[in-house]
């Protein structure tokens, strides 16, 4: 059944709640501390220090990604989605996650401590950074300023865990930057669809063989790129 994910700074109690609780599950049983692990394993090649290739599967790995711990979550709590932190919102993190710092157990990393996060009270970006990554036509050209900014931005000025590519996922936060990160992509490829594209500037990650397969799952880059196909919209 489709359901939409929300921003982060309108969320029921209910549904702030079922986020936590989710994750707090997920923890427990061990499959969060998985979910992190994965993220630690830059063999998947999912970030433009990876090279071209890595550049080009940023945008369709982590939407993979998030997806599948949306699944787990679901799992735990019918209903539940993870939220979308818009990095432009002054009030900076949200109040409802600010005491959520759970520890979390990594296979192959250990225990990864008391989340340290700060806990922003400002905005990451600007609605005009927003705006002129929208304004980009090509994919290349607009997932490598999106990875920069709002992305690495916000990653590097939350702190630890976060600031970290093998701890990041440890944070709760993570999943709700990512859904924002997701969302953006989700607004470019609204405005910017196939037909209106020249073929020399693509719209759409050029990934073949291997490169094409979100690893360590089966999900391919052509599979990932419809979000109403995948089940989810944002609100």
């Amino acid at each position: 059944m489709a359901y939409a994910r929300k921003s982060a700074f309108s969320l029921t109690k209910n549904e702030r709640d079922a986020y936590i609780k989710g994750i707090t599950d997920l923890i427990a049983d061990g499959s969060y501390g998985k979910l992190v692990a994965i993220h630690s394993d830059m063999r998947h090649n999912m970030h433009s220090m990876g090279g071209d290739a890595g550049m080009r599967r940023f945008l369709p790995w982590h939407r993979a990604y998030v997806l599948h711990m949306e699944q787990a979550l679901r799992s735990k709590v019918p209903g539940a989605f993870v939220p979308y932190w818009n990095t432009t919102n002054s009030e900076g993190v949200p109040d409802w996650i600010k005491g959520f710092q759970p520890e979390v157990n990594v296979p192959g990393v250990g225990k990864i401590q008391k989340d340290t996060r700060i806990n922003l009270s400002t905005a990451i970006t600007s609605t005009t950074r927003y705006s002129d990554l929208l304004g980009i036509r090509d994919y290349n050209g607009f997932t490598s300023e999106l990875e920069s900014d709002p992305h690495n931005k916000g990653h590097v000025m939350l702190g630890a865990p976060m600031k970290s590519v093998p701890t990041a996922p440890a944070d709760p936060m993570f999943f709700m930057h990512h859904a924002e990160i997701d969302r953006i992509w989700a607004l470019w490829q609204a405005k910017h669809p196939p037909q209106i594209i020249t073929s020399k500037l693509g719209n759409i990650p050029n990934l073949s063989l291997a490169d094409a397969v979100m690893d360590p799952w089966t999900d391919t880059v052509q599979g990932l790129l419809d979000i109403t196909a995948l089940g989810y919209s944002y609100a």
